[in-house]
């Protein structure tokens, strides 16, 4: 099942020109940043599309996780072969069923 094996999730409040981190995660995004550790805990595909930096900063274990990929272009949010080229192998295969697990 996909719900199983890629994880989709927005980190908010979003990100623009005066953005200014909140001290402190309201519920909903300390619910997000467990998802995501849970994610992890399952060898979950996770692509970042925007803000990296405060996904890592949320969740340290993303650095460096390996099933972890990030769009070319934050502006365009569609995951495709030119925009998550590293990913799109590893998302079509989960799709197809055929998961490449750990190869990456």
């Amino acid at each position: 099942m996909v719900a199983n094996t890629i994880l989709s999730i927005e980190h908010f409040p979003y990100p623009f020109r005066t953005f200014k981190a909140m001290p402190s995660p309201v519920a909903s995004q300390e619910y997000s940043f467990a998802l995501a550790n849970q994610a992890i805990d399952r060898n979950v595909v996770i692509v970042v599309m925007r803000a990296k930096r405060l996904w890592e900063q949320a969740v340290p274990r993303l650095v460096g996780y390996p099933r972890l990929f990030t769009l070319n272009s934050s502006q365009n949010v569609a995951i495709s072969r030119k925009n998550c080229a590293d990913g799109f192998p590893v998302i079509e295969a989960i799709l197809r069923n055929e998961d490449l697990g750990d190869s990456e």
